[in-house]
C-alpha cells in the first residue's frame, strides 16, 4: 500500500515537472524569451500532474479508444483548469491567467486551443508515455520510492508555503496601496484639490506641488501620503516578482490599477538594471580592446628598440 502510495505521488511529480517543462517551451517560444511558468519555484505544475494522473486513472476503461480517451481527455483536464483557476482567483482575489482575448474561450478560464492540445497530450500520454514510465518506475526498489518521496514530499510543501505566503503578499501589498489612494482622495477631496482624475495619472505632478507649495498640514500629509503609495508601488520581494513574471497577464479582481502599477515599476526596475548590464558590458570590452592596444604598442615599441 505504502509503496502503491509512493509510486502514484512520484507519478505526480514527473508529469509535473513534464508539465512544466512543455509550458515553458511553449510560452517561451511565443514570448521570444525565456519564461519562468508554475505557480510554485521549484521545476513543476501540479497542475498538468493531477491532470495527467486523472487520464490514467479515469480514461483507461476507455483505452481502446483513442477518439474517447482524445475527447474525455480534453473535457477532464479543461475542466480541471477551470476548477483551478476559480479556486486560486477566490484564494488570492487574482486572475492568473485569462484567455479573454482567444477565441472559443469560457469566462477566459478555458479556451477550445488549449482543450485541443490538452487532448492530444492525453492520447500521447495514455499511449505512448506512461507505459515507458510505468516500466521504469517498476524497476525502482521500494526503500528508494519510499526514500525520494520523503524529500520531495518535504520539498513541495516547503514550496508551497513559500509560494501561497507569496501570492498571498501580493493581496496585501495591493490592499496596502488602495488604503493609501483612498486617504489620498479624501485628502484631496477635503482640500479641495481632487478634480476627478485618477490618483495614480497624478502622482508626479502632486509630488511636485507639494514641493513647492506652502507647507500647511495638509498639502504635508498628502506629499508623505504619495511618498508612501510611490514606495510601496516600488517594494518588490523576490518571490512576489517571480510570480508576476511568470504570471504576466496576472490581473487582480479588486485592485487591478494597482497591480499595474506594481508592473509598471517592475518593468522600470528591470529595465534600467539590463541599462545598466548593457553599460558595464560596453565598459568592460572598451577597457579589453585599450588593454590589447596599450599590449601591441609596448610589443611594437620593444621590437623597435631591438
Amino acid at each position: 500500500m505504502v509503496t502503491t502510495l509512493c509510486t502514484w505521488f512520484l507519478y505526480l511529480v514527473f508529469y509535473s515537472f513534464v508539465g512544466w517543462l512543455c509550458e515553458t517551451v511553449y510560452c517561451s517560444i511565443g514570448q521570444r524569451k525565456l519564461a519562468d511558468r508554475g505557480f510554485l519555484n521549484g521545476p513543476v505544475c501540479p497542475i498538468y500532474g493531477f491532470g495527467a494522473l486523472g487520464v490514467v486513472l479515469l480514461l483507461r476503461p476507455v483505452q481502446q479508444s483513442p477518439a474517447a480517451v482524445f475527447v474525455l481527455g480534453m473535457v477532464l483536464t479543461s475542466a480541471l483548469e477551470y476548477l483551478t483557476s476559480y479556486a486560486m482567483e477566490k484564494l488570492f482575489s487574482a486572475k492568473w491567467w485569462d484567455y479573454s482575448a482567444r477565441r472559443f474561450n469560457l469566462n477566459g478560464r478555458v479556451c477550445l486551443r488549449n482543450s485541443l492540445l490538452f487532448g492530444v497530450m492525453a492520447v500521447a500520454m495514455l499511449y505512448l508515455l506512461h507505459p515507458a514510465v510505468e516500466r521504469l518506475f517498476d524497476r525502482i526498489p521500494p526503500w528508494a520510492k519510499l526514500t525520494v518521496t520523503l524529500v520531495l514530499l518535504a520539498v513541495f510543501a516547503a514550496d508551497l508555503i513559500v509560494s501561497v505566503r507569496a501570492a498571498l503578499g501580493i493581496d496585501r501589498q495591493l490592499q496596502a496601496l488602495n488604503a493609501l489612494a483612498e486617504e489620498i482622495k479624501a485628502r484631496l477631496d477635503a482640500a479641495g484639490w481632487y478634480n476627478g482624475e485618477g490618483i495614480k495619472a497624478r502622482l508626479d505632478r502632486l509630488l511636485e506641488e507639494a514641493h513647492s507649495a506652502k507647507a500647511d498640514d495638509a498639502r504635508l500629509r498628502v506629499r508623505e501620503l504619495l511618498q508612501k503609495y510611490r514606495e510601496e508601488s516600488q517594494r518588490h520581494r523576490l518571490f512576489q516578482r517571480r510570480l508576476t513574471k511568470a504570471f504576466p497577464n496576472m490581473r487582480s479582481t479588486r485592485y487591478e490599477s494597482h497591480l499595474q502599477q506594481i508592473k509598471e515599476s517592475l518593468r522600470a526596475h528591470r529595465e534600467a538594471w539590463e541599462s545598466w548590464a548593457a553599460e558595464w558590458q560596453q565598459r568592460t570590452e572598451e577597457g579589453a580592446q585599450r588593454l590589447k592596444e596599450d599590449i601591441e604598442k609596448r610589443v611594437s615599441a620593444h621590437r623597435d628598440d631591438d
